[in-house]
């Protein structure tokens, strides 16, 4: 970053760095395979979200880059996922030594379903028929409590109720 005075004031102000170089793309890649924003890519390259925006459309191979980090690479994980749900073959080059003699033969093998593999993809596609976890939403309900006696209660336990908004309802409060 580059400090530089303003002309109204004392104090330094930072303004961005704005340079581009040839490993800015690799760094964008590598940036949304970890799933970053372009705000927070932006960030980390000490650049302005706008200058980042500007590179994506003056630099072709930046723009590349994102697209393989955002959904390319993610394009292939669901694609080795849904292989490992239903199996798959494949072949295997097996070095043997026969007679003294080393000799490459081609195998055929098999990768059998994975159980796991196929109850996660059929949890994220199939919410409600397959997933492990159900929602629950509760909503806010005002209780009236006549008399509540709360001599036992220690402070923490007061605190703890006086944050989730319980208030004590005396007899004078309701008129007897």
């Amino acid at each position: 970053m580059i400090i530089k005075r303003s002309k109204h004031s004392l104090v330094p102000t930072i303004a961005a760095v704005t340079h581009w170089n040839e490993d800015r793309p690799a760094e964008a890649k590598a940036l949304a395979l970890l799933g970053k924003t372009d705000k927070e890519m932006a960030e980390h390259m000490g650049i302005a979200e706008i200058t980042f925006q500007s590179w994506k459309k003056k630099h072709p191979e930046f723009l590349e880059a994102l697209r393989f980090g955002k959904t390319d690479a993610d394009v292939k994980v669901v694609e080795a996922l849904y292989k490992r749900c239903i199996g798959y073959d494949y072949e295997e080059e097996r070095a043997f030594n026969i007679n003294g003699t080393i000799e490459t033969v081609i195998v055929k093998k098999h990768c059998p379903p994975d159980t796991w593999a196929a109850m996660k993809w059929l949890a994220l596609r199939q919410r409600p028929a397959w997933a492990d976890v159900t929602k629950t939403e509760i909503t806010q309900t005002n209780v009236n409590v006549n008399k509540l006696d709360l001599s036992d209660v220690s402070i923490e336990q007061l605190k703890l109720l006086k944050e989730i908004g319980l208030k004590q309802l005396t007899q004078d409060a309701e008129g007897g």
